[in-house]
């Protein structure tokens, strides 16, 4: 695969949502539980770290997006 611009942009972007998400999950008061999603949101990045398609990342990108914005939204609904 070759690095370009483009390939760095993504990257950034993925490590955002990873750091974003384990951000998140500091708010949710039950250790258990935090661990619990930690542990999903890493495997879940971890089963898709040696994707090169960029349509396949782009798309990764964005689906993680809505299921963060969507937590978010359930989340702050059980507050």
């Amino acid at each position: 695969m070759k690095f370009d611009l483009k390939y760095f942009i993504l990257k950034s972007n993925v490590l955002k949502i990873y750091r974003e998400c384990i951000k998140y999950t500091y708010n949710i008061k039950d250790p258990i539980a935090r661990q619990d999603l930690q542990n999903y949101i890493r495997m879940e990045f971890e089963s898709n770290k040696k994707e090169t398609n960029r349509k396949t990342i782009e798309y990764l990108i964005a689906n993680g997006r809505k299921k963060i914005n969507a937590f978010k939204e359930s989340h702050s609904l059980m507050n």
